[in-house]
């Protein structure tokens, strides 16, 4: 029974070590995420009013026609 406690151990820390490492790779694909949408967000942002000036224009073409 003394045999198969370090045994045992060993198992438990690579299960441990492997969570580990999941847990890692979950955190970091999230923070790739939160900056992926960040820049989205901001490239939106800037288009917003770049379309508004367009739907602008275009009123004003089709007024003149």
């Amino acid at each position: 029974m003394l045999h198969q406690a370090p045994v045992k151990q060993q198992s438990d820390d690579a299960r441990f070590n492997d969570i580990h490492q999941s847990v890692e790779l979950c955190a970091q694909e999230q923070q790739a995420t939160v900056e992926a949408v960040s820049t989205l967000s901001q490239q939106i942002g800037e288009i917003t009013p770049i379309k508004q000036k367009q739907t602008e224009l275009e009123t004003q073409l089709i007024d003149t026609l």
